[in-house]
């Protein structure tokens, strides 16, 4: 069994997610920390890919292009099964309570950024969080899952999102924006009654015309 590690292993360094391209090629985050207290604020967040050799050894890292990550902490991240298009959600290194996070798309070629802001929590509008993501195999759309949230306009003491959770996409031809303009899938209602259950899986198609989804 191959021994996942960062590279610049030191004491404020740690790794965090890990995303599978095809059965042999991984990206691994690792976040530098201003100390060794998990609390601490990190610094950077640098991505990695790796690969497996067929007796299961990893072959060496490689930082990606564009995978530096200044002053921000990476939750998510996913990948096409090329390896060309990484997309992770990522805060400020600085909370101490992560998130909202931001989505950050990065071509691995060119190490260009796409960003689409996390929902402002602005009082009447609709937040949604972003988990479980996955691309498409040309990287064109990103799916999440999400469980939408309503801010109460001024003066109101509450509001409801009716429907459950969504799962959600982002055309990534965009080339950036803001996470609330992604377009609504599928609803949680459409599949099952809403307070017997829960979708915990949901992966796009690599052509993206079918959602594949767990629920419980």
């Amino acid at each position: 069994t191959a021994k996942v590690r960062c590279p610049r292993h030191g004491q404020n360094t740690s790794f965090g997610s890990i995303a599978a391209a095809s059965q042999r090629t991984f990206f691994l985050v690792c976040e530098q920390q201003q100390s060794q207290t998990g609390t601490a604020p990190v610094t950077a967040s640098l991505i990695y890919r790796f690969r497996l050799t067929v007796g299961g050894r990893i072959r060496g890292y490689a930082q990606v292009r564009g995978g530096s990550l200044s002053r921000l902490r990476v939750g998510g991240m996913t990948a096409t099964a090329d390896g060309s298009e990484l997309a992770v959600t990522a805060a400020p290194g600085s909370a101490r309570r992560a998130g909202p996070y931001d989505v950050i798309v990065i071509n691995t070629r060119t190490g260009g950024h796409k960003r689409w802001l996390a929902s402002s929590g602005k009082p009447g509008t609709i937040k949604y969080g972003v988990g479980d993501m996955s691309l498409t195999a040309d990287g064109r759309e990103l799916a999440f899952l999400t469980q939408p949230r309503c801010v109460p306009p001024v003066g109101a003491s509450k509001c409801h999102v009716g429907g459950g959770q969504e799962v959600r996409a982002l055309n990534l031809a965009d080339g950036g924006g803001r996470v609330n303009r992604s377009r609504l899938l599928v609803k949680q209602a459409s599949l099952m009654r809403v307070a017997v259950g829960y979708i915990n899986a949901a992966v796009i198609s690599p052509d993206g015309s079918e959602i594949g989804r767990a629920h419980v």
